[in-house]
């Protein structure tokens, strides 16, 4: 209501947020990675305005409605009214009959607005006053109604309006999500030091074809992924008990090419992916699914042909040489102890964290129908490591501000 202090959308604001609080602390665990805090953070505005709105007009009707609930009711239908009335109102006018028709409804809407702020000056009024009240809504919203149909006809239903709006807004997102635009959250280190846990990417879906809907494979594709792009994908069944997920890795090496590490250096049909930078050693914290951990490795400059990326190069976890044994029944690739050969339709993918990534290395080539599209840039970034508010359980995660917009090479 239009009221100095509207006790009911005070209460439904309050009672809603304190609702919001409870359900983060228990889907958004405090040290997390930070997955879809984003989209939790859309989520509780959207509920705490809609609670305030709606509850609040609920609560002001039939608990703080100043003695008389049949004077909340008329309030509230002439407030949705005076909304109809403003969608409706030409904000040009091509000739005198289209002002004309605006001013009359211009006027029937201040008509209404003047109606609902007299009654809500006076909330506290006299049986007499109240009654006085009603009768001004009754008049002030006949007449509205009356206006509408004359001027504009019987308009649609807002809530159906509302619902053809949302349905059509919703089959554009997904035709453009499956076709076109993707948004995916690295939820581990394995793309250190490009891409950090908590970083949120958009991902184009139409770089190498048009995938097929709700499946693996390509429509038709026209070019494959080349050495260099950050790609997402479907990993492919030989991954092992992860099959299914989606996961994003650079692309190495294409069909028909020889791969090996000698020394941390890559080899691609016997030339080197050249490294410029010193290495040197650095701590950085990864996320292993349970909790952040602090890891050391070599950080360098890889280049593949213009494109330059950091690379961690060593840790306990993986060597510095590959092939070696056990790598000679890798689906995709086939293997000598040199090197080891991408079979037509697959490609070659490799974590920048290369001690902490499981790729191709262990598990085999990827087919190029289970790619999903090429990472392009950063659109947010949440370090989960860091809190910036932090109430008991209720968290909300710090942002990394200055990755935001950064692009992915």
């Amino acid at each position: 209501m239009n009221r100095r202090l509207p006790f009911g959308r005070l209460t439904a604001f309050v009672t809603a947020s304190a609702l919001a609080a409870v359900v983060w602390s228990f889907v958004f665990v405090k040290g997390g990675v930070g997955a879809n805090v984003v989209l939790g953070v859309l989520l509780a505005a959207w509920f705490i305005a809609s609670a305030a709105a709606s509850g609040g007009e609920w609560l002001d009707e039939k608990v703080f409605h100043g003695g008389s609930p049949a004077r909340a009711r008329l309030i509230r239908s002439a407030l949705a009214l005076a909304r109809e009335l403003r969608q409706h109102i030409p904000k040009r006018c091509e000739n005198p009959g289209e002002e004309q028709r605006a001013e009359r409804l211009r006027a029937a809407r201040h008509r209404l607005r003047d109606v609902v702020a007299r009654s809500c000056r006076r909330w506290r009024a006299t049986p007499q006053e109240v009654r006085r009240q009603i009768e001004w809504l009754r008049q002030a919203v006949t007449a509205a109604e009356q206006r509408l149909r004359q001027d504009v006809g019987t308009p649609a239903a807002s809530s159906w309006r509302g619902a053809v709006s949302l349905g059509l807004a919703l089959a554009a997102a997904l035709l453009l999500r499956i076709c076109v635009l993707e948004t995916y959250q690295i939820p581990s280190g394995s793309m250190i030091p490009t891409l950090l846990v908590g970083d949120h990417l958009f991902v184009s879906k139409w770089q190498y074809g048009l995938l097929r809907p709700f499946r693996s494979g390509y429509v038709t594709r026209w070019r494959d992924p080349r050495p260099g792009d950050v790609v997402i994908f479907t990993a492919p069944a030989h991954v092992g008990p992860r099959a299914g997920q989606t996961w994003i890795k650079r692309v190495i090496a294409g069909p028909g090419q020889r791969v090996s590490l000698r020394d941390g250096v890559v080899f691609v049909d016997g030339v080197p992916y050249a490294q410029t930078q010193r290495r040197r050693g650095v701590r950085y914290l990864d996320y292993d699914g349970s909790g952040w951990v602090a890891r050391t490795a070599t950080r360098t400059t890889e280049h593949i042909g213009d494109l330059s990326h950091g690379v961690f190069l060593q840790g306990v976890e993986r060597g510095l040489n590959w092939p070696g044994p056990g790598t000679f029944r890798l689906p995709g690739l086939d293997c000598d102890w040199e090197s080891c050969g991408v079979r037509p339709g697959h490609v070659f993918v490799m974590g920048d964290n290369r001690p902490n990534s499981s790729d191709g290395r262990v598990w085999g080539a990827l087919p190029i129908d289970h790619v999903k599209g090429k990472a392009l840039f950063i659109w947010m970034s949440v370090n989960g490591a860091g809190q910036l508010f932090e109430w008991g359980p209720f968290a909300v995660p710090r942002v990394r501000w200055s990755r935001l917009g950064n692009g992915i090479r």
